[in-house]
């Protein structure tokens, strides 16, 4: 049988991970209390000493509570460096694979994945940038815009595994929208 914490944070260590922080924190935030209650009506000590203890223990808890924080986003964030690298990137139905479209890397900083690339054709440079969703982290959006042409639009991506990226990357132009589906194959 599993408790009611178990349930809510079952499959959710980063969530369960922060609960546990904030449980701690609370913890010795009552704790310190009872002492500084306590250690003023049984030691007769003095108010001003233990308000200005009670004051350095705040900035230790803050900066403890702080620093758990980063250290969550900080984990949360790694997930993302294995998509770096290279690929080549194909039109979503050629599933044989053999009409490259442009190839590109991904470098990655926080949640943010940054493209730089090369249409094979006509050799234009690209570059964009997807933020990948917290809630959702197989989930991207972003843009693109061609450095050395005027041309620019947006991408979705859907991370299908480590090695393969599916795209959908809307543009417009003097006839309307027009969608592309493209795959981006780990080199």
């Amino acid at each position: 049988m599993m408790t009611l914490i178990e349930k809510k944070f079952s499959g959710k260590p980063i969530k369960a991970f922060q609960f546990g922080i904030l449980i701690g924190t609370l913890a010795g935030t009552i704790i310190l209390s009872i002492f500084i209650i306590l250690s003023i009506l049984l030691f007769k000590l003095n108010l001003k000493a233990i308000l200005g203890e009670s004051f350095l223990a705040s900035l230790a808890s803050i900066f403890f509570w702080e620093l758990m924080k980063l250290i969550i986003k900080t984990i949360k964030n790694q997930k993302f460096k294995e998509y770096e690298g290279n690929y080549t990137c194909y039109k979503k139905y050629d599933e044989k694979r053999v009409n490259p479209i442009y190839n590109l890397s991904i470098s990655v900083k926080n949640n943010k994945l940054i493209i730089k690339g090369e249409i094979i054709l006509n050799k234009s440079k690209i570059q964009g940038a997807i933020i990948m969703k917290e809630d959702l982290p197989n989930y991207g959006e972003g843009y693109y815009r061609h450095l050395d042409i005027e041309g620019w639009g947006f991408y979705q991506i859907q991370i299908k595994s480590l090695n393969e990226i599916f795209v959908h990357a809307p543009y417009f132009n003097e006839n309307g929208e027009v969608d592309q589906a493209f795959v981006w194959i780990k080199k």
